[in-house]
Order: C-alpha cells, then sequence, then structure tokens
C-alpha cells in the first residue's frame, strides 16, 4: 500500500518528466515558427567597369535577405557581427523570396540615366545606346534594387566625356541613390550599412541623397542617417548629399 507522501512523489516525478519532454517542443515550435525578417549588413563596392561603363567611380550594395523564423533568425545574428532586422509581413516576405529568384531587369533604369546623361553631353558622341545598352543590361541582371543609377550615370558620364574624376586614382569615388525620370537622387535603403561598407573599402568620397525635405519613409533620411553613421563611427570619409545628377557632376568637376 503506497502511503500519501510516495503517491506525491511519483506525481512531481511525472510532472517534471512533462515539464522536460514539454522544453523540446516549444523550443522546435519557436524556432521553425514562421516569423519574417528583412536583414542588411555591409557588402563591397563595385567599380562601374564592372559592368561594361568606362568610368572610374563606384557602387555600393550591402548584403541582404530574409529570414523565415526565428532559428535563421539566430544563424544570421552568430554568423554575421553587424546586423539589421526589419519585421516585416508575410505577404510582402514571400514576394520578396520568389522574385529573388528570377533575374532582375534594370531596362527602366538604365533607360533613365542614358536619357538624363545624354542632356548634359550633347556635344559629345552618342554610341552608348547602340553599341553597349544591352550589354549593360545583361550584366547588372543579378543586382537587385535600383541603388546604383546615380554612380551608372556618373560613370557613364565620364565614359562619353572622356572625364575621369578620380584624378588618375588620386580619389576613390562612391556612392548610392536611384536615379529617378526627372534627374533627381531618389532614396534607397540600408544607408547605414551603405557608409560601413564605404568605409571598410578605403572610399574617399561618398555620394548620398540630399533627400532630408522629401524623405517619405518611417525614419530617418538617408542624408542624415548617412551623416550620423560617419560622425558615431568616426569615420574620415567625405560624405556628399546631392539632390540632382547635375549636382553630383558639378561637385565631381569642381568640388574636389
Amino acid at each position: 500500500m503506497q502511503t500519501q507522501t510516495t503517491r506525491g512523489t511519483i506525481k512531481k516525478e511525472w510532472v517534471i518528466s512533462g515539464i522536460l519532454l514539454l522544453i523540446p517542443f516549444i523550443v522546435s515550435v519557436i524556432t521553425v515558427w514562421p516569423m519574417y525578417y528583412e536583414y542588411d549588413l555591409p557588402g563591397d563596392i563595385v567599380p562601374v567597369e564592372e559592368v561594361g561603363i568606362d568610368g572610374s567611380v563606384y557602387f555600393t550594395y550591402v548584403q541582404t535577405g530574409i529570414t523565415t523564423n526565428f532559428y535563421e533568425k539566430l544563424l544570421v545574428e552568430y554568423n554575421y557581427g553587424n546586423v539589421r532586422f526589419t519585421p516585416i509581413d508575410n505577404d510582402y516576405a514571400r514576394a520578396e523570396l520568389e522574385m529573388g529568384e528570377e533575374p532582375a531587369d534594370h531596362t527602366e533604369t538604365l533607360d533613365y540615366v542614358v536619357n538624363e546623361v545624354q542632356k548634359l553631353t550633347d556635344e559629345y558622341e552618342w554610341d552608348f545606346l547602340s553599341d553597349r545598352f544591352y550589354d549593360v543590361l545583361e550584366q547588372t541582371q543579378d543586382l537587385y534594387g535600383e541603388s546604383f543609377g546615380m554612380m551608372l550615370a556618373i560613370g557613364l558620364y565620364e565614359d562619353q566625356t572622356g572625364t575621369d574624376f578620380s584624378r588618375r586614382g588620386k580619389y576613390k569615388i562612391a556612392g548610392t541613390g536611384t536615379l529617378e525620370p526627372d534627374g533627381t537622387i531618389g532614396s534607397i535603403g540600408a544607408m547605414r550599412e551603405k557608409i560601413l561598407t564605404a568605409a571598410e573599402n578605403n572610399v574617399d568620397i561618398f555620394l548620398v541623397p540630399k533627400d532630408r525635405d522629401r524623405y517619405y519613409w518611417e525614419g530617418m533620411s538617408n542624408q542624415d542617417e548617412a551623416l550620423q553613421t560617419v560622425e558615431e563611427e568616426g569615420i574620415k570619409m567625405r560624405v556628399v548629399p546631392v539632390d540632382h545628377l547635375r549636382d553630383a557632376i558639378l561637385f565631381l568637376k569642381f568640388g574636389l
């Protein structure tokens, strides 16, 4: 016959056993339960020459991705040091994951680039459309987003005019920003990571959108985030906000 103390001990052991069995189940559910985050971390700078344009400048890209659960998020945090996560909507995440499987089509961006540069180089022989448009289009199909638009246009301006804004390698010039149909420089994402990327690659001049008065996304404008990052990190790199492609060209011609 069991005593009351014995029965209590057995019951307690069952409870402990149940909890111990439940813990792995809870952990596994938490780690694989759908939970979408977009992440950004420093990447690299790429010379415009690499996409078929004879220029001296660089565009900047960051490493981005989407984690689909808590376990993947932990892995990214463990493997990379300077990473920023942003929670995203499930439908948006699925659409982005599907898009990532297809080559990017930058026809529209390249059209803007060609049109705006042509306005600034009317007196020069114009052979880009017939000779290299589709070559550049093909070589940019692995690049996602349109943030290389400004630097592509600056490189094309160098190409068409025989200009070397680097002054024969004296300056390492990079930047980021979309090129809009009217020639203005549009805002982009992951500005902090792009500033850090440029600094790691010893960039001297970094061009960013001058968007303080027209930034409409949540958070800080590109212009303010760039300036804040160089100050917080003690980066000795000259950050130059520009509003329009012509402003960037004028600065590179006369402001260095």
